[in-house]
Order: C-alpha cells, then structure tokens, then sequence
C-alpha cells in the first residue's frame, strides 16, 4: 500500500499545481508540452540506465495509446478545474475508476472480499456524489458541465485501463518501458498542437509544467509500481477515492471552494472508503 500513498500523495500536489496554472491563466498547451517533454526524458533516462533494451510491440502499441488518453485527460482537467474549481474537478475525473475496475472485475476475475467490496461501492458513490450534480459552477450552462464532466469520465479512465491492461499482458520486465512510451506520445500530440499555434513559451507556463511533469512521473510510477502488488479492482478506488478526499481538502482549506453538503458527504464516504478497503 506504500506506493499508492505515494502515487496518491503525488496526484494531489499535481491538482495544486495545475489549480495556481490556472488562477496566474498560464497556456494549456505549453504547460501540458513541458510537461509530458520532461517526464518523458526523466523516464527515457531511468530506463536506458536500468539497462532496458527496446520495447515489444505489446508495449509500444498500448504506450502509444495510453498517451493520448494521458494528454485529452489532462486537457479536459485544467478546463474543469478552471470553470467548476478543484474540488469538483477532482471529483469528476475520479469518476472514471469505474472503467479499470470493470475492466478488473469482468476481464481478468479479480474478487474483493465482502469489507473491500462495501469500500469500493462506497468509492464510487462518493465520486458519483459531486461528480453527477446538475450544475457544476453557476458560470457554466448545465448542459456544458456536462459535457466536461462525460468526457472526463471517457477520456479519464483511459489511462487506468493502459496501465492495468500492461500490468496483465505486458511482459513484466518492460514495466519501465511503458511510461516513456506514454509521456513521449503524449509530448508528441502537445508539441505538434502547439508547433501549430506558435505560442511562444513564457517563463511562468514553463514553471508550472517542469513542476507538473516532475509529479506525473512519481504519481504514474508508483500506481504502476503498485498495480504489481494490489489487485486493480482495489488500487483504483483506493487511489481515486484518496486523491479526491485530499483535493477537496485542499480547496476548501487553501482556497476557500465550498463544495456544498454533498461535497463534505462524499469526503465522509471516501474516507470510510478506504478504511473498508483496508480491511
């Protein structure tokens, strides 16, 4: 359980990040190329000094897509923090656990017991709580806070689903080749849109994106790392249900957000959550 404290614990500074990108209005793209430049290098490093050779295909095709799930799921997060605030875009991006835990659950027969399965029920409730409210900011039409939150519960579970479908059919000694594969698809998606929009890189946007990379390589390289020990079905809602408690945490201590009755309910329910999934 060690690593998904620590995927978890680096999940939320992320969240930080990306909500002060937001309030000083740095560039989407910029922050998001930076981003996925870095961690793609730090991860190349770290792979070719372990010694690893190159990739299968398993590993290049499944990298491949798995970043652009990483990169519209980024995209779409900055855009909910943005219009709905931390909390509830945290909530509504957790929501997308339900995927790889199916994915665990119908393909690969994973079975929590009785105590674990309470505590997943309880996960998901607690992100369906805030995450299916009608109106997720007063700016925002009801039917576009839709639209943002449907896409990021798609788009969102891709990732979970790159990562536990390698962890079952990928072979066990490329576990540190995945990642390069997903950060350098992902750069190379971003770098292209922002070639194209020629956007010239700023200091602050740079900033917010080597900050953000640095997280991303630590939160995804510990909740792979993870997956190795603790079955899908329960690494994912243990993981969602702990970042979405400590971000909506973080924006009402930090920044004042008030998520509402619901909100501090689902909070409630995903801490109950995870000392169930602990049982």
């Amino acid at each position: 359980m060690a690593y998904l404290l620590l995927s978890i614990l680096a999940s939320v500074s992320n969240a930080l990040v990306i909500k002060r990108s937001e309030m000083h209005r740095h560039d989407r793209i910029v922050v998001m190329a930076v981003n996925y430049v870095l961690a793609w290098g730090l991860t190349t490093a770290h792979w070719a000094w372990s010694g690893g050779g190159w990739p299968s295909a398993v590993t290049w095709m499944l990298g491949a897509v798995g970043g652009l799930f990483y990169a519209g799921a980024l995209l779409l997060m900055m855009v909910a923090i943005a219009t709905t605030g931390l909390a509830r875009a945290a909530v509504a991006m957790r929501m997308s656990v339900v995927w790889p835990v199916l994915l665990s659950l119908v393909g690969f027969g994973e079975v929590p017991t009785p105590f674990q399965a309470a505590g997943i029920v309880l996960a998901l409730a607690a992100v369906a709580l805030l995450t299916l409210r009608g109106r997720l900011a007063a700016r925002l039409p009801a039917e576009q806070g839709g639209w943002v939150v449907l896409a990021l519960f798609v788009v969102g579970g891709g990732s979970g689903v790159t990562l536990k479908l390698f962890t079952e059919l990928g072979p066990p000694a490329e576990r540190g080749a995945l990642l390069p594969v997903v950060f350098g698809a992902a750069a190379v998606l971003c770098c292209t849109i922002q070639a194209v929009r020629r956007t010239p890189l700023r200091a602050g946007d740079a900033g917010s994106g080597l900050l953000f990379g640095t997280g991303n390589v630590f939160s995804n390289s510990f909740l792979l790392w993870a997956l190795a020990e603790v079955p899908g079905v329960l690494a994912f809602p243990i993981n969602n249900a702990g970042v979405m408690l400590l971000a909506t945490l973080a924006g009402v201590l930090v920044w004042r957000e008030r998520p509402g009755a619901r909100g501090y309910v689902a909070v409630a329910l995903a801490a109950l959550a995870i000392v169930l999934m602990r049982l």
